[in-house]
């Protein structure tokens, strides 16, 4: 599997098309199998903004879309990192990958960042707002941890007590101190298009608002 130059090294990017984009190459780890030419040309033109906590389940349904809808699938974690330490990329780089995906005819993106995405949540014709809480994210984490392990990982588990808690302040370097008010700050001009689950949703009803949106959308 080809990483794009943007990948975090070890990532393996979600089942999709693959799609060549200039400097960079966007390739998933198998090409689709429609189950009927139809999907393929109802989805064409969709483009759905998956967007959440950390475990939220946003890369399990984006990539199940993806597969629904013969759509290449994107992560933003990709784009915004350069490796696996979270070393942040930088804004130039990150809006060249984006504008490398606003030139697809459709898609879907799925991450938690806001500042730098706002052309995705812009180009999105619906956009998905997991808004999973605190205590389901955690036991997520921690499911099945051995003590030893779930000392391990507390510094992560208090950051993401803190993405939830923290205040969004328009002088905020979101990159660095991402949160939950952000992402209601960014969303909240857009609410027309966002459709907001508080649970993990099935994949079926999920498809069905996309489907619906494309329908009334011509």
């Amino acid at each position: 599997m080809i990483h794009p130059s943007w990948a975090s090294p070890g990532r393996q990017l979600p089942a999709g098309r693959s799609v060549a984009m200039g400097p960079w190459r966007f390739t998933s780890a198998k090409r689709l199998h429609l189950r009927a030419p139809a999907l393929s040309l109802l989805a064409a033109a969709m483009k759905v903004h998956v967007i959440g906590p950390s475990g939220a389940g946003k890369t399990t349904l984006a990539c199940e879309l993806g597969k629904r809808l013969g759509l290449p699938v994107y992560q933003l974690d990709d784009i915004a990192f350069t490796d696996t330490h979270w070393t942040i990329r930088p804004l130039p780089d990150k809006m060249k990958a984006v504008g490398d995906i606003l030139r697809e005819p459709g898609w879907v993106v799925e991450g938690g960042h806001v500042g730098w995405t706002v052309p995705l949540l812009n180009a999105a014709d619906v956009i998905i707002w997991l808004e999973i809480p605190l205590a389901t994210t955690v036991a997520r984490r921690t499911r099945g941890l051995s003590a030893r392990q779930l000392f391990a990982e507390t510094p992560q588990i208090w950051w993401q007590v803190r993405w939830y808690f923290r205040r969004y302040r328009a002088d905020q370097d979101i990159d660095r101190l991402p949160s939950a008010s952000a992402i209601r700050h960014f969303l909240k001009p857009r609410m027309a298009k966002v459709h907001r689950y508080r649970s993990n949703a099935p994949v079926d009803v999920v498809e069905a608002v996309i489907r619906g949106v494309r329908a009334v959308g011509g």
